[in-house]
């Protein structure tokens, strides 16, 4: 199910893990849409999909990769074309955390 997260903006949930709190989404863009600037209490990952979205002044494409780390603020999001990007959050871990020594 597709949820309106803002004007112009849907995102659709993918997986919530109900230990880690992570989750998957794909978020869509309208054309001219602007989603509002935001704080990211977890990591994000953003791989765009179709279309393209400047973040932070940035430009992405389809194949494109950026990460957005804990405690970091993003600025407005604008979709000129629109967009579909594929999103991830989860809780911030330090480098290798989890791997077997």
């Amino acid at each position: 199910m597709w949820l309106d997260v803002a004007p112009g903006t849907k995102l659709k949930m993918l997986h919530v893990d109900p230990v880690t709190g992570a989750r998957t989404a794909l978020m869509r863009m309208e054309p001219g849409c602007i989603y509002p600037e935001h704080d990211h209490p977890q990591v994000e990952e953003c791989f765009v999909l179709e279309g393209a979205v400047t973040i932070d002044g940035q430009d992405y494409g389809p194949g494109d990769y950026s990460i957005a780390q804990a405690g970091t603020r993003h600025g407005t999001i604008v979709s000129a074309p629109g967009g579909l990007v594929l999103l991830h959050w989860n809780s911030a871990a330090p480098l290798g955390a989890g791997l077997a020594p």
